[in-house]
C-alpha cells in the first residue's frame, strides 16, 4: 500500500468538497516542498504529496505528465488527465515551505493554506492498521498506482526534457 497523508486531512478534504460541489473539478494547483535531486528517492520523496492530491482531486485517468526544473533543485510539474483536467505542481525546495491547494470548479476558485491536523497521522495509521488487519486495500489498484505511474513520469520528463505519456495499462 502506498500513499500521502495530505490527501486524507481534513482541510484537503473540506477543500475538495466545496468544489466538487459547485462541480467537476477542472483545475488543481498546489505548491509545496519537494526535492528534485532528494538523495532519498529524488520527486519521490516530498512530491508524492502533491502529486497524490492531484490524483485525489482529479482521478487516476492520466494522460501526461511533464517537469520542468527551473533552478537546481525546483521545478514545476503539469499534469494532464484523459478528460481535459489538469494539476500545476510548483514543486519547491528550502526551509519554510508550506503546501497550498487550489481548485477550480464551475468557474470558482477554492484555495486552503495547509494547515495542522491534530489527528494528522491518526488517519493514515488507522488506513494501515485496517490493511493488514484485513488484508484489504482501502484504495483501489488504480487509484494505488496513478501517484505512482506519475512520479516515474515526472523523473523521466525531467532526464528527457519532454513530457511523458502514461499509458493506462500500467495503472
Amino acid at each position: 500500500m502506498t500513499f500521502s497523508a495530505k490527501p486524507l486531512s481534513k482541510g484537503f478534504q473540506r477543500l475538495l468538497k466545496q468544489a466538487q460541489q459547485k462541480g467537476e473539478i477542472r483545475s488543481f494547483h498546489s505548491s509545496g516542498p519537494a526535492e528534485l535531486n532528494s538523495p532519498y528517492g529524488g520527486i519521490f520523496f516530498y512530491g508524492i504529496h502533491q502529486v497524490d492530491c492531484a490524483i485525489e482531486a482529479l482521478g487516476t485517468k492520466l494522460r501526461e505528465v511533464f517537469l520542468h526544473r527551473v533552478s537546481p533543485t525546483d521545478g514545476v510539474a503539469v499534469m494532464t488527465f484523459q478528460n481535459g483536467a489538469v494539476a500545476s505542481l510548483h514543486l519547491l525546495s528550502g526551509e519554510n515551505i508550506e503546501f497550498r491547494w487550489s481548485a477550480l470548479a464551475d468557474g470558482t476558485y477554492f484555495e486552503l493554506a495547509d494547515k495542522p491536523d491534530p489527528l494528522f497521522y491518526a488517519k493514515s495509521a488507522n488506513l494501515i492498521y485496517d490493511f493488514l488487519a484485513s488484508g484489504t486495500s482501502p484504495f483501489t489498484r488504480e487509484r494505488m498506482l496513478a501517484p505512482i505511474a506519475a512520479l516515474e513520469g515526472l523523473q523521466e520528463s525531467l532526464k528527457r526534457g519532454t513530457a511523458i505519456a502514461i499509458k493506462s495499462k500500467e495503472l
